[in-house]
């Protein structure tokens, strides 16, 4: 399952969650432009 699509001027791609947990929290809303490195959520430990 992915968490979220990720694209950048070059390329798209899909970032997997680690496991089947739960979103927490979205720190960057959909459509967001943010920089490199930065929380865009939190999955549940």
């Amino acid at each position: 399952m992915f968490v979220v699509e990720v694209e950048t001027a070059k390329a798209t791609g899909e970032v997997e969650a680690p496991a089947n947990r739960i979103l927490t929290t979205i720190a960057a809303p959909e459509g967001a432009t943010v920089e490199t490195n930065a929380v865009i959520g939190t999955i549940e430990a």
